[in-house]
């Protein structure tokens, strides 16, 4: 299977206006999607910031990731596609919308939990709504970090019952610090989850914060 892989280099590579078409990706020239149906390497240290979608997609989709993606668009796998973040958690996916994409929602479809869990992820959504939506359960295993946006676990929102929010967001790290960011004045309409927040607890005798909510 062909192979793409992004290294560090004394000038950062932070934007690829690559134009392929390999049957490992597509990237539309006048739209910046990412269309992977191979496999995608981003070593530690690098960065690949996409201005729009990145769909991993087919069985021959695969992204290891350990260093930083960058999506202003939508994240999209395919039942079949894998996504894989370093085991050492330096892996980051960030979904920002500050440069091309100011329409102010994001979604990420697919099922990413298990093996195709995000490591770290981070949240920088300062477009009108300031909404990053689910399309399936996801899990994260270090470190969530809301600095602009919240995060809504369903593609619509529920008025009154956070029950009736169809997916998870799941933070695994037991590390109380794990959650970065939330918001902690009761009347906040940024930086929570509109919905379903599942955190894992070590014990007794430490404070974890849970920052939910329903749509402001």
């Amino acid at each position: 299977t062909p192979m793409i892989r992004l290294k560090k280099k004394n000038t950062m590579m932070k934007y690829l206006f690559t134009h392929l078409m390999l049957g490992l990706l597509f990237f539309s020239p006048l739209s910046a999607q990412l269309y992977i149906e191979g496999q995608v390497f981003v070593e530690e240290g690098a960065e690949l910031h996409v201005w729009n979608d990145l769909s991993i997609a087919t069985v021959d989709g695969q992204v290891q990731n350990n260093g930083r993606i960058e999506v202003e668009g939508n994240w999209q796998r395919d039942s079949l596609g894998r996504y894989r973040a370093s085991a050492t958690g330096n892996s980051v996916v960030a979904f920002r919308n500050d440069q091309f994409n100011r329409s102010g929602t994001q979604r990420i479809s697919g099922s990413m939990t298990g093996d195709n869990a995000f490591a770290n992820l981070e949240l920088d959504q300062r477009g009108t709504e300031g909404l990053l939506e689910l399309g399936g359960d996801v899990e994260i295993r270090e470190r969530l970090v809301l600095q602009n946006g919240r995060i809504r676990t369903d593609t619509q929102s529920h008025d009154q019952s956070g029950a009736d929010y169809l997916y998870v967001l799941q933070l695994s790290s037991t590390d109380p610090g794990s959650l970065v960011g939330a918001a902690t004045d009761p009347g906040s309409s940024d930086r929570y989850v509109e919905g379903k927040l599942r955190r894992a607890i070590a014990g007794m005798g430490n404070r974890y914060d849970f920052p939910i909510g329903l749509a402001p």
